[in-house]
């Protein structure tokens, strides 16, 4: 399973890209789980909608983890990443997802070209 970094067209005729390795052959399919997103929030009626049921790539967040600034949330023990593909929803700062049974709670994000990379902590 890899993740492209960046892709350039050479002038020999071929493309070149840069990659991470996240996991080794043997583990791929052991990185996706279930994920259930919270709907909006109602602040009149103080509910959300519906939720959304997606599934997705769950990574130690170290292997994606990006800091580029000052006011970027730091990686605190225990955070994680999650790939969904983009057009399956819209990730919200603050929204809830249920992700494999557990509950956590959407820190950042970043768009990808098909995906979302969110960064979430236990809520």
């Amino acid at each position: 399973f890899l993740h492209i970094r960046t892709v350039q067209f050479a002038n020999e005729g071929y493309w070149i890209a840069t990659a991470d390795e996240i996991a080794a052959a043997p583990t791929q399919t052991s990185c996706e789980v279930a994920v259930v997103l919270s709907g909006a929030f109602d602040p009149k009626t103080q509910s959300y909608g519906a939720d959304t049921v997606t599934t997705g790539i769950l990574l130690d967040m170290y292997k994606l983890y990006n800091f580029n600034t000052q006011a970027d949330p730091r990686n605190q023990a225990g955070d994680m990443t999650l790939i969904v593909a983009k057009a399956s929803t819209t990730p919200i700062p603050g929204q809830l997802l249920e992700v494999a049974g557990e509950e956590w709670r959407n820190i950042k994000f970043t768009e990808y070209h098909d995906a979302w990379n969110i960064q979430i902590r236990r809520s």
